[in-house]
């Protein structure tokens, strides 16, 4: 039970590792932390490793712990903090992102008695998750009041994986910020943004492993065959970039890379592009191919996780199977085949799907019902 007298809106702490632009679930949370109303909720943040990046939000207070290991004196010592901090912030509910900080919230609102939302934004088999934190996950679940998933392939890994009740999950998906989108936007020319000519295929992911920008190399080759002057924009940046380099010179397709590293403008060079690609081992709900609708381009992406819940027009959206290069070239090839006309029109129309489910608005009404669930009707 949670203290009672706590008048006004729910107080709702968010725990994160860290928080700052630039990973999906990163943007997503500081996205719903700018346009939460504070008539209907008031947020707080805790950061375990780094000080979150809280840009225009001084109304937003936050706690940074400096820890990332709990199995030690520092880690102890942060996990009475944040007790401490849930305990003075008075607050009705606390959401908790990533493994860490799922651990470190759940087992600081265990002992203060805030309901805990536990965020599951991931499919972990084979990437985030192995045995130790599946079983460290099911013990922790216990204190766990509702699961929130942003999409239904996630929903259900979590219900089979770490047993979670079906009665308390929940599916809000990611928000898309359909103003930058938007018709009357000034979009700046391909020179200003640094873009060369020729048709354009994006890939927006950071250089990781998981993002498996490799099949997206091997399928160049047969991509070239049918769309002889394309060129593949890689927007992010990581780790992998110098066995990628290797990669495109062993393949012969270098000239055909424009590495753009990590970028803030993703909504302007979305535009200029003419089709959008994603070859991920794993994704939840990916914001690039939420944003590539929103921005009306025909994607073609690896059928994994949730991707198949976002590509549903066949018009512009294909699926391609996992680790099946000339299959991926092939759907390259048929969305850039589209004509520009029937392009236009049906990316109207996949972005107009947006606007109804996932829309800021449309998403933090979902919220607000989820904290109004949890915190007892507090906003109703």
């Amino acid at each position: 039970m949670t203290a009672p007298g706590r008048s006004g809106p729910p107080r709702i702490g968010f725990v994160i590792d860290a928080l700052r632009p630039g990973a999906g679930t990163e943007n997503q949370l500081l996205l719903l932390l700018r346009n939460f109303d504070r008539d209907r909720v008031c947020p707080r943040v805790a950061c375990l490793v780094s000080k979150p990046v809280l840009e225009n939000m001084p109304d937003t207070p936050s706690l940074t712990l400096g820890v990332n290991r709990l199995p030690s004196a520092a880690g102890v010592a942060g996990l009475r903090r944040l007790r401490r901090w849930m305990r003075e912030e008075r607050l009705h509910a606390v959401v908790t992102f990533f493994r860490d900080g799922n651990l470190w919230g759940t087992l600081a609102a265990r002992s203060t008695g805030v309901p805990v939302i536990s965020s599951r934004r991931n499919l972990g088999a084979g990437y985030w998750h192995n045995r130790r934190e599946l079983f460290l996950l099911r013990r922790l679940n216990q204190w766990t009041r509702v699961w929130v998933a942003n999409s239904r392939a996630v929903a259900d890994y979590t219900l089979a994986a770490e047993g979670a009740p079906a009665d308390r999950m929940r599916v809000i998906p990611n928000a898309v910020d359909l103003d930058r989108f938007s018709a009357g936007s000034p979009v700046p020319t391909r020179e200003d943004l640094g873009l060369p000519r020729g048709r354009l295929v994006a890939a927006v992911a950071n250089l990781r492993p998981v993002k498996n920008h490799a099949l997206l190399f091997r399928a160049l080759p047969d991509l070239l065959v049918a769309e002889p002057d394309v060129r593949l924009l890689l927007v992010g940046e990581g780790d992998e970039e110098p066995r990628l380099r290797a990669l495109a010179d062993e393949l012969g397709v270098a000239d055909r890379m424009v590495w753009l590293g990590s970028r803030s403008d993703v909504h302007h060079i979305l535009p200029h592009c003419d089709a959008v690609t994603l070859t991920s081992r794993s994704e939840s709900s990916p914001n690039a191919l939420v944003e590539a609708i929103a921005a009306g381009r025909p994607v073609a992406a690896v059928d994994t996780g949730g991707v198949g819940e976002l590509l549903t027009d066949p018009e512009i959206h294909r699926l391609a199977p996992p680790d099946q290069p000339q299959a991926l070239a092939a759907a390259l090839a048929e969305v850039l085949a589209v004509p520009a006309d029937k392009t236009r029109e049906a990316g109207r129309r996949a972005a107009a799907g947006l606007a109804k489910t996932r829309s800021v608005p449309v998403v933090l009404e979902d919220w607000y019902a989820l904290f109004d669930e949890v915190c007892g009707g507090r906003l109703s």
